[in-house]
């Protein structure tokens, strides 16, 4: 519960939810959600790691800018440009280690994407404030998808705060598939319960709603007289006579995988 509140989304109060379930039935809805969703808590956290052009329409950005701009800017402006770089990577890791919990940037490497560090959406909305709040500029919903490494997020904020053109640094593309990349199955095989033994099998079986539950097989070296015991948990019994069975396990040849 605890999760699910820190990402916007309560419990309901009984009285409303059993108002709302008894609109759902009797407008005849047959696929409807009903919950008690704070929408500026939870859509910042739920796009933070997988863009959501729904609810990036619906929920208005609510970051909150620093008034840091202007110095750190500033700063930036009297460096080199290695210098620069370095002191936008910096903060990011200092930022990052804080919404992390790290004792400092160190535990942070700036080639590793954010989440391979350990981000996820809750954690990712934290860390897009506190760089709002350090830098004054506005980074979009999707930052750390945009832009999934500190060394890559550093590179942003330099174009931002300098006035550099934006394409100098594009966010990661995304390799879209290949419709045209061919895709070759070049072949299946399966062994279940109910003397499936090809995926032609498997579907008879399900067309035909067949029943792949039978007797204990009689060639695993069980024994079958002593093996049932009305008494669930007792070691070495079952309380069932019948279950799913490969029949043809007991051909397996183990010498022959070594």
């Amino acid at each position: 519960e605890e999760f699910l509140v820190e990402r916007g989304v309560s419990g309901m109060a009984p009285g409303a939810a059993v108002v709302a379930l008894r609109r759902a039935l009797c407008d005849g809805e047959t696929a409807i959600v009903v919950a008690d969703v704070d929408w500026e808590r939870f859509g910042p956290r739920f796009t933070a790691l997988r863009p959501s052009p729904l609810l990036s329409e619906l929920i208005a950005d609510t970051v909150e800018l620093g008034t840091g701009a202007g110095e750190f800017a500033a700063r930036l402006h009297t460096m080199s440009e290695g210098e620069r770089m370095r002191a936008a990577v910096e903060l990011v890791r200092v930022s990052a280690a804080a919404v992390l919990g790290h004792p400092g940037p160190e535990a942070i490497d700036a080639g590793r994407t954010f989440q391979e560090i350990g981000f996820d959406s809750l954690t990712a909305v934290e860390l897009r404030d506190r760089i709002a709040t350090a830098t004054g500029i506005r980074p979009p919903a999707t930052m750390i998808f945009d832009y999934p490494t500190p060394t890559a997020l550093a590179e942003y904020l330099n174009v931002e705060l300098l006035g550099a053109p934006r394409e100098s640094v594009p966010p990661i593309p995304v390799i879209a598939p290949d419709d045209q990349d061919p895709i070759v199955i070049v072949g299946m095989s399966c062994r279940f319960p109910g003397d499936v033994e090809s995926p032609e099998d498997l579907w008879r079986l399900v067309d035909s709603d067949g029943d792949a539950i039978t007797a204990f097989p009689a060639d695993r070296g069980w024994d079958l007289t002593g093996l049932f015991d009305t008494a669930a948990g007792e070691s070495g019994t079952s309380y069932e006579r019948v279950g799913g069975f490969v029949h043809d396990a007991g051909e397996f040849d183990p010498g022959l995988f070594g």
